[in-house]
């Protein structure tokens, strides 16, 4: 499952619509602060709707647990690790 699915599961159309992002500030991931630092970007958006117009990380995965829908982990890590694998 790439990026761009696992967003369409957790977020509404509308949502998406208006204000998702795949791409994340470079200093979330960067390595210069390591107390902001980002485990894996596969999970992370930035969200530009409001109230967060000027736009806020997010976890997909606390997201999707919010809201009551169940993301399988494994399979997404899984998948991910082997199309990042086949780019290198």
């Amino acid at each position: 499952m790439n990026k761009g699915e696992l967003m369409k599961l957790v977020y509404t159309k509308d949502e998406l619509s208006k204000g998702i992002d795949t791409a994340i500030p470079k200093a979330y991931w960067d390595g210069v602060n390591e107390e902001i630092q980002v485990d894996d970007t596969y999970y992370f958006v930035y969200n530009y709707n409001k109230p967060n117009t000027h736009g806020v990380l997010e976890d997909m995965r606390v997201i999707s647990e919010s809201r009551g829908i169940n993301i399988d982990e494994s399979t997404s890590l899984k998948i991910h690790h082997d199309q990042m694998r086949t780019r290198r």
